[in-house]
């Protein structure tokens, strides 16, 4: 899951009748989709790569260390302070070995065949609809 630094100045608003920041619902969607793909796959080689898009998300992944830690301490999370541009080397050598899904939060970050959660501008309703549908499609 690669966060996008763009999360730092347009995930900072709170718009009309949502209980939250866009960026608490990014954090909130990254926490959910990790959780819930460790609990349907526990038994298969599960990691998850969670990139906090650099210095300008130091605190959001101070909170994910938090949220996450318990996954974080079994292996399955791992936390990054790269952005796109460095996590997609790594990226193009997992897929050499495995199946992977990437998915980029707050911007189309531009990774191949990436599943990007729409662009901020659509608001909380359109963040809401798409984590749905993901978790959704998980058997």
């Amino acid at each position: 899951m690669l966060l996008s630094p763009e999360l730092s100045l347009r995930g900072r608003v709170k718009d009309p009748g949502a209980p939250f920041q866009r960026i608490v619902l990014a954090l909130a969607a990254t926490s959910v989709l990790a959780a819930r793909a460790s609990d349907l796959l526990r038994r298969e080689a599960l990691d998850i790569n969670v990139c906090c898009g650099g210095a300008e998300l130091g605190e959001e992944r101070a909170l994910l260390a938090l949220r996450l830690s318990d996954l974080m301490t079994r292996g399955v999370v791992t936390l990054h302070d790269v952005g796109a541009q460095g996590a997609a080397e790594p990226i193009a050598d997992d897929r050499r070995a495995s199946d992977v899904l990437v998915i980029e939060l707050g911007a189309d970050l531009g990774l191949p065949d990436a599943i990007s959660v729409p662009d901020l501008e659509g608001g909380v309703e359109r963040w809401a609809e798409r984590v749905g549908a993901w978790l959704a499609a998980l058997p």
